[in-house]
Parts: structure tokens; C-alpha cells; sequence
């Protein structure tokens, strides 16, 4: 009897004459790398590797010959192949599972009986590249433009921190809500802030100095979870302001924070975590896991967004709520506004063609190469339509750096004429090091489909009621109702009651001869609450308490409040009395803006303006 020869590393055979096994084993052999030794079966004395091996077996199923002599055959040899990956032993366990295994030895059967069909059939979607995907260029870009956002974000807050937060700002920190009756850890579980443990002016421009400086290490890779890790958790902390502790402790509430892209930031982050190559490592291969559950965050913010606003009365229910909404939305921009303005037909296409990239292009994102390659492409035209027509703040950027992983290696590396790099296998790791990764990933792919399931209620469920500000960037509810009109809240000083003057808002529409910006990148956070309070104010509501405090500011000339505003009156002195409008505007049509040159035309009051004063340093409503 012939004994199988002795090796050092286990033996992978297939069939060299099948282009589908040619292109399965080229993806084992990047994940495992020199761990096994990879074969064709044409080319061996099958009889010298294993004496219960024949000709026939190889051309029918992969076989695995083990040191010490071990043969598997189909689904268990590619299981027990990539164990011997770094930080994959877990696959030796999973032929063990009596329903699992044979529900993968089904599966192969099936595909190996038409392997040779499938061959093809993967040569026209896939291409004719049989190199496995691997996405390091897609990680630089995408970690750079994750950087980009976190530095944008962090200089933002710079500019205009302390007039927001500051001691005399609006919000002061220490009256967001009333820390002191929340002890730890349950406190800083439902609210992680670094704020929790100094709430000064100095501790807020401690935690803008070290978020910004992660953000530019991960902008010049270097220690990049490092750099991750301050950036996320001092956008965190800022983050965790919108969701105070549940209870009657909250006295001003927050109004700035929680916006999508604040939390999608946060998401991304997270997983930015796990997709950073180690700083000995960097053409490391992106984790395939890691990949996917980036593909499936960009599902759920795409397909979810387009769900929420296909519903009866939402956004994009008909052309004319998509025209509707462009104007009517915060902070609309300019050609948003000049849609209403086009014909029908111009609007239908751009209409049609935003749902369509909505809903197709993070399904293909799941695909094959070339089907990836589309719907990057539809990612693309979605964020340059979305930019321009509706949306400010880093959104756009931000979705675009989760559509790169569409695209691998070989792809990308030809749209920007470059070789693509090498991507080497990771390096082992200890097993405690593998079981922690493994498990983190599995439970941030649980609390994605459980995020997903919010998305399409609506609703956050209990779980990530007590996760949120982690996992809450799509929750929509009735946000994306169309009003019929664009409720605008105007602000007017004055020094006496004899004549009112506007105080006017940086971004937001006040002046009806000044229209809209093209896009904007950066967030205008007070300009884009000042919106959302007029929808409520002209709800009936009464102001928030946030407001009345930007009221007192004004009137007080507080802090850097002022400088928040456009300039124009009362900014060498401060009004004496100030009235808050509700009105509805609406955008003036081409022959309008010729015939007056104004940008907008405003109606009636929606509800009674009312005026404040301060009276020994107390803001009274009536002027009293």
C-alpha cells in the first residue's frame, strides 16, 4: 500500500481545466496565502499525496490532503483550507454543525454540476479578470475622506462652539441637561460624553484640538485607529448632546446635534475601526467582512432614505412633491430652487433618476464586478444631484466613501490610471485577538440589521433607544412630509416699538432679495434649527426653550451669539426689543425675479408675532 507522502503544509487540489475552481482558488489562496499548498490535480501523482485518491475525484469535487494524512473532499476541504487562514481556525468547526454542513455539501453539489456554465457565465459579469477584489485604495480614499468630514466638522465647531455652547453662548454645556442627577456609569452609557467630566470653554476646545488632530493623523495615515478613536469619540461626545438622559432633567434641550450625517459619521467611524490596515501592515487585504457590512450601511441609508420618501405624502411620492420638497426643505439650495421654475418634464427625469440610483445602487454594490462598477457610477450621479439640488452639510461626501467599496482594486486602479497595489494577506494574530475582531463584527452586523428593521418602522426600538446616538443615522418617521408651504422665521430688532428692523439669519432665507447658495459642505447648525422651530411655530407650538435663549443672547449682545447672524443692524449696539415672525415664503419665478429682482415672496403671518424684551435681566414676552 502506498503511503501519502509527508508535507509540511496541507494540499488543496481542483480541477485546472475549470475556470470557475480557477477562480475560487485564486480568492483561497489570497485569504490564505502560503498556509496551504494550492495544486491543480491534472498536474500530481494523486496516488504519491493520498492512496484512497483517484483522477476522477479531483474533476468532480476539491480534495484537502493534511499533514498527517487526513483527505475531505467539497464543502469540508474549502472549510478546513481556510482555517489555516490567520484568524479564520473558527472554519474547522463549522463542517461539525450536522445542518450547516449538509446544507453547504448541497449547495456544492449543485454548483459543481454546473460549474462550467457558471464559468462563463461569471467570466461576462465578473469580467475576464479572474483576480480576486481587494480594496485598498478604496480604504485610502474613503479614510481620507472620512478624515475630511471628522476635520470640516471639527473647525465648524471651532468658529462657532462657544457662541453654540460656550458658557454665554445659546446652550451651555452645563445646562443641557441636569447632569448631576445621573450618576455613572448609567449617565455616560445613555449619554457618552467626554463632557461628563468638564464642561468649560477650555474642556470644549480640548476635545475640538484632539478631534481635529485624529482627524488629520487619519488624513496623513499615520496611527490611524488612533487617530479614529480621538476623532470619533470627541465627535461623540458633541454627538451625545442631542440625546440627553431620558427624565425631567433636561432645561434647554439641543437642538444643534443629531442631524444623519452626525450619527452616519459616528457609524462610519466605527467601522473605520476595523477596516484600518495595522501601521506594520498597510497593503494588509480588507477584511471581506468588514466589506460588507460597509456595503450594507450604505443599503440602509440609500434604500431606506428612498423608502421613507416613496411613502404616500412623502418627498418623492410624485414629481410635484419632488419639486415641492426642493424648496420647501431647509435650507433649500439655488438650483433647487430654480427646479420649480423648469418644466415638468426636466423635473421627472431628475426625479425618476434620483429614485432609480436610490434603489439600485447599494443592491449592486452586492454584486458582481461590473454590476459594482454601475452602481458606483449611479452613487456618483446620486450625490452630485443630491449636492446640488438639496442637500447641505457633508452627506454627500460621506455616502460617496461608503460607495468606493463598489468598486475594488483592478477597477478603481483603472479609472485613475494607476496599478493597483498588492494586497498581501494579514498577518496572524493571536487567537484572543481574532475572537474579540470576529465577535465585534458580528455584533456590529447584528445591530446594522436591527438599525435596518428601525429604518423601515420608523421608529427606534427599545435596543437602540439605549444605543442611541451609535446607531441612528436613518430613522426618518414623518420627516420627510412635504409641507405645502416654507415656513421662515423672521427676527426683528428694534430700539424702540416704532420700527422694526431684520436681524438676518447667515443661511436660512430672511431677505427676499438674497437667494440661496449652490451647496455647501459645512452645516450651518443654528440656521438649520431656526427652520425646523419655524415648522413648529407654525404648528401652534411655542418657542423652545433653545430659542427663547438665542432671544435673551441677542438681546444681551451674550457672548459671540450675534456674530452667528448676518451683519447689518445693531452690530456696534443691541436692540432694545425683539419680534418673532412665522411667515411663509415662497420662491419667485423667473419673470418675478426680473420684473422686482427679489428671490422669494412672502404671505401673512402664520400666528400672532409676539415681542420680547429684557426686564432686569429676564426675557418677558409683550415688551413689558
Amino acid at each position: 500500500m502506498t503511503r501519502p507522502v509527508a508535507s509540511a503544509r496541507p494540499v488543496f487540489l481542483y480541477d485546472g481545466d475549470c475556470g470557475f475552481c480557477r477562480r475560487g482558488v485564486l480568492q483561497l489562496v489570497a485569504r490564505v496565502g502560503e498556509a496551504v499548498d494550492v495544486r491543480p490535480c491534472q498536474t500530481q501523482d494523486l496516488a504519491r499525496l493520498h492512496p484512497d485518491l483517484r483522477p476522477t475525484d479531483c474533476t468532480s469535487a476539491v480534495q484537502l490532503v493534511e499533514p498527517g494524512g487526513r483527505l475531505s473532499r467539497g464543502a469540508e476541504a474549502c472549510f478546513r483550507a481556510i482555517a489555516y487562514a490567520p484568524g479564520h481556525g473558527f472554519a474547522r468547526l463549522l463542517p461539525r454543525i450536522p445542518v450547516f454542513a449538509g446544507l453547504c455539501e448541497f449547495l456544492y453539489r449543485r454548483v459543481a454540476r454546473r460549474r462550467h456554465a457558471l464559468s462563463r457565465a461569471v467570466a461576462v459579469l465578473d469580467g475576464p479578470d479572474p483576480t480576486p477584489a481587494s480594496y485598498l485604495f478604496a480604504r485610502r480614499l474613503a479614510l481620507a475622506l472620512l478624515a475630511l468630514v471628522f476635520l470640516m466638522g471639527f473647525l465648524e465647531l471651532a468658529l462657532d462652539g462657544n457662541a453654540l455652547l460656550g458658557e454665554r453662548g445659546i446652550v451651555p454645556l452645563d445646562r443641557v441637561a441636569s447632569w448631576d442627577q445621573h450618576v455613572q456609569p448609567q449617565g455616560l452609557l445613555a449619554m457618552p460624553s467626554v463632557f461628563w467630566f468638564a464642561r468649560s470653554e477650555l474642556a470644549q476646545s480640548a476635545v475640538l484640538g484632539l478631534g481635529a488632530l485624529g482627524a488629520l493623523l487619519v488624513l496623513v495615515s499615520r496611527l490611524v485607529r488612533t487617530g479614529l478613536l480621538l476623532a470619533a469619540l470627541a465627535w461623540l461626545s458633541f454627538l451625545a448632546l442631542a440625546m440627553p438622559p431620558a427624565g425631567p432633567a433636561v432645561e434647554l434641550g439641543n437642538p444643534f446635534f443629531g442631524h444623519e450625517s452626525d450619527a452616519l459619521l459616528v457609524e462610519m467611524a466605527v467601522l473605520a475601526l476595523f477596516l484600518a490596515a495595522p501601521r506594520r501592515d498597510s497593503s494588509a487585504r480588507v477584511s471581506g467582512l468588514v466589506v460588507a457590512l460597509l456595503r450594507l450601511l450604505l443599503l440602509r441609508v440609500l434604500l431606506f432614505d428612498a423608502l421613507a420618501r416613496l411613502a404616500p405624502g412623502g418627498a418623492w411620492s410624485s414629481t410635484e412633491a419632488f419639486v415641492r420638497q426642493l424648496w420647501t426643505a431647509p435650507l433649500p439650495t439655488r438650483l433647487g430652487l430654480a427646479m420649480a421654475a423648469m418644466p415638468t418634464a426636466v423635473a421627472g427625469v431628475v426625479h425618476v433618476g434620483m429614485v432609480g440610483c436610490s434603489l439600485l445602487a447599494p443592491c449592486l454594490a452586492f454584486g458582481p464586478r461590473r454590476a459594482r462598477t454601475l452602481g458606483f457610477l449611479a452613487i456618483v450621479l446620486l450625490v452630485g444631484w443630491t449636492t446640488l439640488l438639496e442637500t447641505r452639510g457633508p452627506w454627500p461626501i460621506l455616502v460617496l466613501a461608503l460607495g468606493l467599496f463598489a468598486l475594488d482594486d483592478q477597477t478603481l486602479g483603472a479609472l485613475l490610471r494607476r496599478s493597483p497595489p498588492a494586497a498581501t494577506a494579514p498577518r496572524p494574530r493571536s487567537s484572543l485577538v481574532s475572537l474579540f475582531r470576529g465577535t465585534a463584527l458580528v455584533v456590529l452586523a447584528a445591530l446594522a440589521g436591527l438599525a435596518a428593521l428601525d429604518a423601515l418602522r420608523g421608529a427606534l426600538s427599545p435596543l437602540h433607544t439605549r444605543l442611541a446616538p451609535w446607531f441612528v443615522s436613518n430613522v426618518y418617521g414623518a420627516r420627510f412630509q412635504v409641507p405645502t408651504s416654507h415656513a421662515v422665521l423672521v427676527l426683528e430688532g428694534a430700539i424702540d416699538i416704532q420700527g422694526f428692523t431684520p436681524i438676518e439669519t447667515r443661511v436660512a432665507p430672511s431677505d427676499l432679495y438674497r437667494a440661496p447658495g449652490f451647496a455647501g459642505l459645512v452645516l450651518p447648525r443654528l440656521d438649520l434649527a431656526l427652520e425646523y422651530a419655524a415648522r413648529r411655530l407654525a404648528a401652534g407650538e411655542d418657542p423652545e426653550p433653545w430659542l427663547l435663549s438665542t432671544i435673551a443672547a441677542l438681546l444681551e449682545g451674550r457672548g459671540g451669539v450675534r456674530g452667528l447672524f448676518r451683519d447689518g443692524a445693531f452690530t456696534d449696539q443691541r436692540p432694545q426689543m425683539l419680534r418673532l415672525r412665522v411667515r411663509p415664503f415662497r420662491p419667485a419665478d423667473a419673470a418675478e425675479q426680473a420684473r422686482s429682482g427679489m428671490a422669494w415672496f412672502q404671505g401673512e403671518d402664520l400666528v400672532t408675532p409676539r415681542i420680547y424684551a429684557l426686564r432686569d435681566g429676564v426675557l418677558v414676552e409683550g415688551g413689558r
